[in-house]
């Protein structure tokens, strides 16, 4: 039944877009699904000052997974149309000279018997200035949480916690980029220090799965380099308990 009140509500929303389509749907290795893109304006009538376009996933077929993770999607959308962007189209500081754009587009990471993994990029456009952002999800599509957003740990299966896991991990990646700005490496930014490090990235959110579902860490664009590349860092489980066992 969630899975259909999920529908129901995407549905809704795509009706009200300026234009809305779905794709062929894919055959997937673990769970099947079909994107789902469109627009919308806001506000509708014109002149308008947002314009949003997105590209979600929609799993196909009944079952427990599905209904979780359409869940999921059906809400951040539901989330995106009927709150977040009216509320900064009414908002004359967000609003600028209007002409502003966002765009969200999920990529698949991970797609098996045990994982459904998803990646964010969105790209907000305000006043000519962009700023792309990314954001994970990782889901159970089998055993005792099936169709629950995973930990990192959860993800993995070693170490005692997410928090130790993410702490090894923030150490290790501080240590690779302090050995290429002593090599001589471009890009980093020159103030860049542990303490900005620590404080904006965050190893425990800022996961996903890769195909092979070891977990792959992002550092957000434009945070850390003078460009707006995004770096990512991955891990096998046997790295991570490597990692645990050289800090005990």
């Amino acid at each position: 039944m969630r899975s259909k009140v999920a529908l129901a509500l995407l549905l809704c929303v795509l009706l009200g877009a300026g234009l809305a389509a779905a794709e062929s749907p894919a055959k997937a290795q673990g769970l099947d699904f079909e994107w789902i893109q469109g627009e919308q304006y806001f506000p509708q009538d014109e002149p308008w000052t947002y314009h949003y376009s997105f590209r979600y996933p929609l799993l196909t077929g009944d079952g427990l997974p599905q209904e979780a993770i359409n869940d999921y999607f059906g809400n951040a959308l539901n989330e995106m149309t009927m709150l977040v962007i009216p509320m900064f189209a009414a908002d004359p500081i967000m609003v600028g000279a209007g002409g502003n754009e966002i765009s969200q587009s999920y990529e698949i990471t991970c797609n098996n018997d045990a994982f459904f993994s998803v990646l964010l990029t969105q790209v907000q456009t305000v006043d000519g200035e962009a700023r792309t952002t990314l954001q994970s999800a990782v889901f159970a599509a089998s055993g005792e949480y099936t169709g629950q957003s995973l930990t990192l740990r959860g993800l993995v299966q070693v170490g005692p916690s997410s928090q130790a896991l993410g702490e090894a991990v923030l150490q290790d990646i501080w240590e690779d980029i302090q050995t290429q700005m002593r090599n001589g490496s471009s890009g980093w930014k020159s103030d860049l220090s542990s303490d900005i490090l620590t404080a904006e990235f965050y190893p425990e959110v800022h996961f996903y799965a890769d195909a092979m579902a070891n977990a792959v860490f992002f550092l957000q664009p434009g945070q850390f380099r003078q460009d707006d590349r995004a770096v990512t860092y991955t891990y096998t489980p046997q790295r991570l308990e490597e990692l645990l066992a050289q800090r005990d």
